[in-house]
C-alpha cells in the first residue's frame, strides 16, 4: 500500500488531444503534508501552462485508492480518482476524455 509520507519525488505528463506533451517535474522540496493530503510545486519543462508554467499538485489516499488535483488545469479543482498502471503502486493514469495524465512516483 502506498504511503504518501514515504514520497520523495512526483513527475507527470499531461497528453492533450492535439498531440503536445507537458512534462512536469517536482520543484525540490517542495512537498508538504497537511491534514492526510501531500502538496507540491511542480513545473512545466517545455512550456508556460501559466504565466510561469508551474502549478500546485495535490494528492491523497481515500479507501487505498489514490486521487489528485491541481490548481490550474483538466478542471482539476475537485478530486480525481488514479488508476494505478503497475504493480508497484509508483505508476497511475488517468483519462480526460481524448487527454490524459501519467503520473509517477518515487518513494524512500
Amino acid at each position: 500500500m502506498l504511503d504518501l509520507e514515504q514520497i520523495k519525488e512526483i513527475s507527470f505528463s499531461y497528453f492533450d488531444s492535439n498531440g503536445y506533451i507537458y512534462p512536469f517535474e517536482m520543484i525540490e522540496n517542495s512537498i508538504e503534508f497537511k491534514n492526510n493530503q501531500l502538496k507540491c510545486y511542480m513545473y512545466c519543462k517545455v512550456t508556460n501552462l501559466s504565466a510561469n508554467g508551474e502549478v500546485f499538485l495535490y494528492l491523497k489516499l481515500q479507501n487505498d485508492k489514490l486521487f489528485f488535483r491541481t490548481n490550474y488545469f483538466a478542471n482539476s479543482s475537485e478530486y480525481t480518482k488514479l488508476t494505478r498502471s503497475s504493480d508497484d503502486n509508483l505508476n497511475y493514469k488517468v483519462d480526460f476524455g481524448k487527454d490524459s495524465l501519467v503520473l509517477n512516483l518515487e518513494v524512500i
